[in-house]
């Protein structure tokens, strides 16, 4: 059978999901960098790293029947994102290991997601050929990784590249997790520079400069310090998303797609109307959190105490008073 249009499920690789998709992973991934509490840095970790399970999971269910419910293209545009996320969790977890209150269950649920997404590429790429429920437009998937070729027959090349980085992460985990070393004294490449007594990482304040907790007027001030780590893995996190984000919409651009909803396909003449649909604006709405989380962790640390104080006054006056009998 020749192939007629390339078709793509909008709530797997609409535009909609594409964007919410960005702004979670830049959010929360900065915001991982720049904090210096453990709780906080595990949370938004934790977030990216779930989501990343979701998708990875999720993908090989929707592919493993018969009648698989996505597309070669769709199942592309998933290993895209996961890569991206990927990369970020790989760059931003060293930060949370510095902390001596972090989670070690968390740290391996990281490795997990990490051979979660490794495996659904594999499957994907092992299987493109016959993959998908648009077999016969299969032919027609154009790849791009700063360039553009057809998928099936970069295929090869891909799947020696991700080999090679299974087994390069594979060493490195091992010597920093799983290897003889003991948990307390894991390698530099993880353990970074010594927390303080008081498990904090001080926070850099908007000149670049660490703040320690100390009084903007303090004489203590001139003892700030510049730690270049941080600044550098927010670097490593922007360029990633960057060249991850330009690449996938690339590739997006040069598939020439349809989308298909509920079973049926829209027309190209009606392919612009149904970008937005119910399961698109939804992800975009749950991306507020993760806004929120980022932006005020920006906010001074002054106008940030201020604003909890504000919010508990708020919730003390609302709490009825109790008048004594007698």
């Amino acid at each position: 059978m020749s192939c007629v249009q390339l078709k793509a499920n909008p709530d797997i690789s609409g535009i909609g999901i594409r964007i919410a998709f960005y702004i979670q992973v830049a959010c929360l991934s900065a915001h991982t960098v720049r904090v210096s509490s453990a709780a906080e840095c595990g949370n938004a970790l934790s977030s990216l790293v779930v989501t990343n399970l979701a998708y990875g999971v999720t993908t090989l269910v929707l592919s493993a029947p018969k009648n698989p419910s996505l597309s070669l293209y769709d199942a592309l545009v998933v290993i895209h994102l996961l890569t991206i996320s990927w990369l970020t969790i790989f760059i931003t977890i060293p930060h949370y290991s510095k902390f001596s209150k972090s989670q070690t269950s968390l740290q391996f649920l990281a490795i997990l997601q990490s051979y979660i997404c490794f495996a659904t590429a594999f499957f994907i790429l092992a299987t493109a050929p016959t993959f998908g429920s648009n077999k016969e437009c299969n032919s027609v998937v154009q790849a791009v990784l700063f360039a553009q070729f057809p998928l099936l027959k970069a295929r090869i090349g891909y799947l020696v590249t991700l080999t090679i980085v299974v087994v390069l992460q594979t060493v490195l985990y091992y010597f920093d997790f799983l290897g003889k070393h003991p948990p307390k004294s894991r390698s530099s490449i993880y353990r970074g520079h010594e927390p303080d007594p008081e498990d904090a990482i001080p926070e850099p304040s908007f000149d670049g400069h660490f703040d320690n907790g100390r009084a903007a007027g303090s004489s203590d001030n001139k003892s700030r310090r510049w730690d270049p780590t941080v600044l550098f893995q927010l670097i490593l996190v922007f360029c990633t998303l960057i060249i991850g984000i330009v690449n996938t919409e690339l590739m997006v651009k040069r598939n020439n797609t349809i989308d298909t909803i509920g079973g049926g396909s829209q027309s190209p003449k009606d392919d612009k109307t149904s970008q937005w649909t119910f399961g698109q604006i939804i992800p975009l709405a749950l991306t507020l959190l993760p806004v929120w989380t980022f932006v005020s962790g920006l906010l001074p640390k002054s106008l940030r105490i201020g604003l909890q104080i504000v919010r508990e006054e708020h919730s003390l006056r609302r709490v009825p008073r109790v008048r004594r009998s007698g």
